[in-house]
């Protein structure tokens, strides 16, 4: 027996002996041979052979149970070593000492988002699952709790998700509150009602609310209590506000509307139908001091412009389409330019796709009192002042004056009054400037009508492509040469 397993036995008699165990020689010269034909004497020999194997083997089979209940009481002490090492080692991670409020900002990361349905509330309910530390801070971070989504859907029992609803409220705290509530069917009438209830104390704290329902509703409760309103999108075009006699019916007027949420930041109103908006009764605009932002989608022509003032507007967006009759009654681009004027704003975003003008401004009277516009998209209209022609002539920068100097964005939609010899000299003019600071980074135009190259001539082609090696990216979306659909080419 070597060292190695004298060292490794010593101590067990039980082992000792099975290795001292020798394997005796055979009696037979070659065993192996089938033609080997052992004599009287050889099996005399190999019986007594057999009969001292048999023995070892007995002896080793009793050593290897010995060293298996020995291996199990070995592995139960191991696992109880490990245990007791997994235990205190924890108690040594740094994470013990990251204090609670980095635990609730990695929480927050499993805010699903109240903007869809449906939206998971399983996710940030993962936390409290974990152990009673992370429960603790879970249930004790507000900000965690701050969206609330709704779906009525056919829901018979409702009461699930009106406890959800005041669990959410409750560790929600003070903070501002995010609300998305939908149904696709008029049958919870009912249900509405019974949220509604939760939700009205906590109107204060309604920042974002986004409200999808088909049937009548009445919103006038929260008069005078929305307070921390910055946004309100009313989704469902088939549902109808109680009192609807002005655009939004939800209050007498969209001057009270907007009155009773003078926090609002960002506004984003369809205004559909034959329904006119009033101002206010004092004849004065109403002031939004925060507005910054202003995208409006109307099917007739509407005099919103003419009831506001909005010192802080720095986007804009009008996308509609109207007809004659309505634009003499309430043309929204001369609307639109004493809105301006009048609220001395500095617009830097001016998008515009308004479908029809009134003819009694241009495009160059619109940038000229927008002098700090940064990027402007427009769908041209008619073939003058609106037309493309028309906004060529008024981008053009030329020695004695410069329209929105810091216009670097320019994006327009191809129409077939579209010249491409004042494009020409718009894009020169702003690409060339004697101030680089202040020359455009990227024009594109989009739906052509037709392959690009049946637009632009190779002499155009090639000084265009000198125009974007100093700098200036273009882009023109048009049909591909064998009519498969749009394309997107660049100069080069």
């Amino acid at each position: 027996m070597s060292a190695e397993q004298d060292s490794a036995t010593s101590g067990c008699p039980c082992t000792t002996r099975a290795y001292s165990i020798g394997l005796p020689k055979s009696p037979v010269a070659n065993p192996l041979r089938s033609s080997t034909i052992p004599s009287l004497t050889e099996r005399y020999d190999t019986c007594i052979a057999l009969s001292q194997v048999h023995q070892s083997l007995a002896e080793l089979d009793d050593a290897l149970a010995h060293l298996e209940s020995v291996k199990k009481q070995l592995l139960s002490k191991r696992h109880a070593f490990q245990a007791f090492s997994d235990v205190h080692t924890g108690l040594l991670s740094s994470l013990r000492l990251m204090p609670a409020e980095i635990f609730g900002e990695i929480f927050s990361f499993l805010k699903a988002g109240y903007q869809e349905i449906p939206s998971s509330r399983s996710h940030i309910l993962l936390p409290t699952h974990v152990c009673q530390y992370w429960r603790q801070i879970a249930l004790s971070t507000p900000s965690l709790w701050t969206e609330i989504t709704i779906d009525l859907g056919y829901r018979t029992d409702i009461v699930p998700e009106l406890e959800s609803v005041q669990a959410w409220l409750t560790r929600s705290r003070d903070c501002p509150l995010s609300i998305n509530l939908q149904s696709q069917y008029s049958q919870s009438e009912e249900a509405w009602n019974d949220v509604l209830g939760l939700l009205l104390p906590h109107a204060r704290r309604w920042r974002h609310v986004i409200i999808s329902l088909r049937f009548k509703i009445d919103l006038s409760s929260v008069k005078h209590l929305l307070i921390m309103l910055e946004t309100l999108e009313l989704r469902d075009n088939d549902m109808q506000l109680e009192g609807r006699e002005s655009a939004f019916g939800i209050f007498p007027t969209l001057n009270t509307l907007l009155s009773m949420t003078p926090n609002v930041v960002s506004l984003e109103a369809d205004l559909y139908g034959n329904t006119t908006l009033q101002a206010p009764r004092n004849d004065s605009p109403l002031r939004l001091c925060r507005l910054e932002n202003l995208k409006l989608s109307y099917r007739s022509g509407s005099s919103l412009f003419d009831c506001l003032e909005l010192p802080s507007l720095t986007s804009f967006e009008i996308c509609g389409t109207g007809d004659d009759e309505s634009l003499v009654l309430n043309p929204w681009d001369s609307s639109l330019e004493s809105l301006i004027r009048r609220s001395a704003c500095s617009i830097k975003s001016l998008r515009l796709s308004p479908g029809n003008v009134s003819g009694r401004t241009s495009m160059e009277d619109l940038i000229r009192i927008t002098p700090e516009l940064e990027l402007l998209h427009i769908d041209p209209v008619g073939e003058n002042g609106w037309g493309p022609s028309g906004i060529f002539e008024a981008l053009t920068a030329s020695t004695g004056r410069s329209h929105v100097p810091r216009l670097h964005t320019l994006t327009m939609a191809y129409t077939d009054h579209f010249r491409v010899q004042p494009f020409m000299e718009m894009v020169e003019s702003r690409a060339r400037g004697k101030n680089p600071d202040f020359h455009m980074k990227s024009f594109k135009l989009y739906h052509l009508s037709c392959a690009w190259n049946r637009v632009f001539d190779g002499a155009a082609t090639k000084r265009l492509g000198e125009i974007v090696s100093e700098g200036l990216e273009i882009a023109v979306q048009g049909f591909a040469d064998d009519y498969s659909g749009w394309v997107w080419y660049t100069f080069e």
